[in-house]
């Protein structure tokens, strides 16, 4: 789902510095349903261009654990 999101923006943004910005916004919402995302989500906040961002949300997903809420 995540490069599906970052595939279809890419053109409507026009640069990654756009891109990024609304990226990251997604995940600062999304980052609350992993346990332990808070040393990832500094990661993806610092990242300057795709391939850090990127680099980032992976390391997430392989760290940190989905958390199934009732209540979001």
């Amino acid at each position: 789902f995540h490069e599906a999101l970052i595939e279809s923006y890419i053109p409507e943004m026009g640069s990654d510095a756009n891109l990024l910005y609304k990226v990251k916004e997604y995940w600062s919402w999304l980052s609350r349903s992993f346990t332990g995302s808070e040393r990832y989500m500094k990661d993806i906040r610092k990242a300057k261009n795709l391939p850090e961002y990127k680099a980032a949300v992976r390391n997430l997903m392989a760290n940190c654990k989905l958390e199934h809420r009732q209540n979001f």
